[in-house]
């Protein structure tokens, strides 16, 4: 099962990205995660649609395409989706009939330095997700706060707490995937 894991930030040293890397170690068997990101891609203008994408939008939208699912680290800005996760899901949603979405089982996690986790980023991009037709997990959900206090100095998930509901999310999301997947 090959999983597409995208990180929603593009901060060196994102707790999110630190997330992801950390994924494998905790996955079950039989899940690949291939890593992510939103590097060099431009803000959607859909003016531009006419000629060739960008390659950086052609590489993720075909990453996302050849995997069995999608899973999103986001971080929460303002209380919000970052602008640079939702300026990648509108290209990958584009153009008109060509979305990498409709079917594909996605889920959604996140950490951050605040009190509530990634409650209301999560909540804001399950909600485009939705709409663009992309079967997204509803539970269990990774809402890690304090993330400094969950990462060690290297950027590993340390915490076993928070490991332990990564593994149970992991496991949920494997059989989501299959259950959810295209047929």
């Amino acid at each position: 099962m090959l999983i597409a894991a995208l990180a929603g930030s593009l901060r060196r040293g994102s707790y999110n990205r630190a997330l992801l890397e950390s994924l494998p170690a905790l996955a079950p068997e039989g899940m690949t995660l291939e890593l992510l990101d939103l590097q060099g891609i431009p803000v959607f203008n859909e003016d531009d649609e006419a000629g060739e994408a960008p390659a950086a939008v052609t590489a993720l939208r075909q990453a996302v395409k050849r995997a069995d699912g999608l899973l999103i680290a986001t971080p929460e800005y303002n209380g919000g989706v970052p602008g640079g996760l939702k300026n990648g899901l509108d290209w990958l949603s584009r153009p008109s009939g060509q979305s990498v979405f409709p079917g594909k089982p996605t889920a959604l996690v996140g950490a951050s330095q605040g009190p509530f986790g990634t409650v209301r980023a999560q909540g804001q991009a399950k909600a485009s997700l939705e709409h663009m037709g992309a079967p997204v997990m509803p539970t269990p959900l990774v809402l890690i706060a304090h993330a400094k206090e969950k990462f060690d100095e290297q950027g590993r998930l340390s915490d076993e707490r928070t490991r332990a509901i990564v593994t149970k999310f992991l496991a949920s999301f494997a059989d989501w995937v299959t259950r959810n997947g295209r047929r």
